[in-house]
């Protein structure tokens, strides 16, 4: 790997989306202005600039909207150092390309993750998890993982309206439906907790919520698409642990330092986008995971409906093996 002797002042990210992929970006910030003393800008979607509105780590927040060469032009005009591009796709180069300046990307493996998602053949390897590829292609400018895990700020202005303590958060939420257990699956499982189930989601959750608080009454809090992210991860914060698919809501109670049961479906562990605890808090952390299944990966980022039609990964997952999960994470 070739290091970058520049002198660095100013230094460009780049992650346009998703949620999740931008809590994941949060060590980069912090260790670029923690051990490099640097001037630090994200470029992003407009639309999620809001994510990182609080964080104390990056300098200026630059919003792409379909206008690519005002923003260009802007980020030009700032003479940049080095851009760090942790987007990796063709808009990304686009920038990339334009700044002329030293810029380095990280390692997507791609092919690796295709061989294990259609051959059940896994040659990853080392680093395996996303945010320790993007320390190793740090490295090339002497940046150490500090293994402070990820940051998640939300303001002091953020409130949590639950007022019923203690309570347990499921995260129903999830881009692909086979990334998310069914409402009945939930309902079987996780109906009997001896706290209130607080749900969090958006819109498209709204009707397996409303199934969900039908069958489970006062045992639910229904807060799907009732509240911001920022709020909803300040709930997250202060419940006693986390249910989580492989979605955002994962990655932001990994950045709280929560403790969290993860669900898989289509996607498994060994992809490499777990929760990326401190080392000496990952304890805290168990994997619903029906690792068995001989078709298990079958995505690297979820689907619309199960490729064999049976959905197995969530919807034959026997009491024997959530149950115990579940006694474990509520004595943690």
């Amino acid at each position: 790997m070739k290091s970058i002797k520049t002198a660095l002042k100013k230094v460009l990210v780049i992650r346009f989306s998703s949620i999740g992929d931008i809590v994941l970006c949060s060590p980069v910030f912090r260790t670029l202005k923690l051990q490099k003393n640097v001037e630090v800008h994200w470029l992003t979607k407009k639309n999620n600039a809001f994510i990182n509105a609080h964080n104390p780590y990056i300098d200026k927040i630059h919003c792409y909207d379909n206008n690519y060469k005002t923003i260009l032009k802007g980020l030009q005009s700032e003479k940049f150092d080095l851009v760090i591009d942790l987007h990796k796709n063709l808009r990304s180069f686009r920038f990339r390309s334009q700044l002329k300046c030293p810029s380095f990307d990280f390692n997507k493996i791609n092919i690796q993750k295709y061989i294990l998602v259609n051959f059940q053949i896994d040659l990853i390897g080392e680093p395996r998890h996303l945010v320790d590829r993007y320390f190793k292609s740090l490295e090339r400018i002497g940046i150490v993982n500090d293994e402070q895990g990820l940051d998640y700020f939300y303001g002091e202005e953020t409130k949590n309206p639950i007022t019923t303590y203690p309570y347990i958060v499921y995260g129903i939420g999830g881009t692909y439906n086979t990334k998310k257990m069914p409402t009945d699956e939930i309902i079987r499982h996780f109906g009997n907790l001896p706290y209130p189930l607080v749900l969090l989601g958006g819109k498209t959750e709204e009707a397996a919520a409303a199934e969900i608080e039908s069958a489970l009454g006062d045992k639910v809090i229904n807060m799907v698409n009732q509240c911001n992210l920022h709020t909803s991860a300040k709930i997250i914060e202060e419940g006693q642990f986390l249910i989580s698919h492989d979605t955002a809501t994962m990655h932001i109670g990994a950045a709280l330092n929560q403790k969290i049961l993860s669900v898989w479906g289509a996607t498994a562990p060994p992809l490499g986008m777990t929760p990326y605890l401190p080392p000496q808090l990952l304890h805290q952390t168990i994997a619903l995971d029906h690792s068995s299944l001989k078709c298990h990966p079958c995505s690297k980022l979820g689907g619309d409906q199960c490729p064999k039609g049976h959905f197995k990964c969530l919807r034959d997952l026997p009491s024997e093996m959530v149950n115990p999960l579940i006694e474990e994470m509520l004595k943690k």
